[in-house]
């Protein structure tokens, strides 16, 4: 009679191990979400899609391409770090609060060719943050290849919108490079949203920057995302991207400053998984 006791015992001992197990298996698979650092974790958006727009991307960068021919002015193609238009309508991703403040960073590798003697108008990379993935309460810095009929002439910039209103343009100092560095930071007591870049891969801090005094104070007060884009635009009268082709690779994010917040927030799907072990050990030690 001991042995049986003690085997039923033993055999209850296994399941609740078992039960235990998978619950620690699947609260460690919710727990364990995708760091920011993971290009394959953001999400891609085309505004509007164009058929010589590409992309891809793998855990360690992402690719932008623009192939040959007719590209309208303002179309553009992006990763950005959230699933949805907003931090509030996305259901994985990464964001960053509004009430903290931050620093970000990502290498930039952009290859163009267009054709010599033509005059083509302009394909350009940048990077920044927001409010939403259409830029309507956003900053950022952004290097622009213009053909003048010779070769691509590079340039950087730094742009903004309030509540979809294009701000006046920045100059960012520094060397611009095919190769390099793109920065922004964000101050959440003075509204203060700075952009800039270097003309290195892995560069520490930027070589030119552009404040844009307070401008987040007049946004909407709403968590912000990071993204990454390529865009047809040009400064002149040539209206449409018809280059050859562009590459641009972005690699190496990093959080200089502050921390990511992970969609869903890991610690609210611990708790429930926890609850739920409890409750499940608790309805066996009664049985028993």
């Amino acid at each position: 009679m001991f042995e049986n006791s003690r085997i039923v015992i033993q055999n209850s001992l296994v399941a609740q191990a078992v039960c235990v197990a998978t619950f620690l298996g699947m609260l460690t698979g919710l727990a364990v979400a995708q760091p920011i650092s993971n290009f394959s974790s953001w999400t891609l958006s085309e505004d509007p899609p164009n058929a010589l727009f590409g992309s891809s991307s793998t855990v360690v960068n992402a690719t932008l391409t623009a192939e040959n021919g007719t590209i309208p002015a303002g179309t553009d193609i992006s990763f950005s770090s959230v699933s949805g238009t907003t931090v509030l309508n996305s259901v994985s991703g990464n964001y960053f609060s509004s009430a903290s403040s931050f620093s970000l960073a990502i290498d930039y590798n952009l290859s163009v060719s267009m054709p010599v003697g033509i005059f083509t108008s302009g394909i350009f990379i940048g990077f920044g943050i927001g409010e939403d993935t259409t830029g309507i309460d956003s900053a950022g810095v952004t290097l622009g290849a213009v053909n003048f009929g010779t070769s691509p002439a590079l340039a950087l910039a730094a742009t903004a919108r309030v509540n979809d209103v294009t701000q006046p343009v920045g100059s960012v100092g520094g060397t611009a490079g095919l190769v390099g560095t793109f920065f922004v930071s964000y101050n959440h007591i003075t509204g203060d949203v700075v952009v800039g870049a270097a003309d290195t891969a892995n560069a520490a801090s930027p070589t030119g920057t552009h404040t844009f005094l307070g401008i987040a104070n007049s946004w909407d007060d709403e968590d912000l995302l990071a993204s990454f884009f390529m865009r047809s635009d040009n400064p002149s009268s040539a209206p449409v991207w018809t280059g050859n082709s562009a590459s641009a690779v972005f690699s190496n994010f990093r959080v200089l400053e502050g921390a990511a917040i992970t969609i869903p927030e890991p610690t609210t799907a611990t708790l429930l998984l926890m609850g739920g072990v409890g409750l499940m050990l608790r309805r066996r030690v009664v049985r028993s």
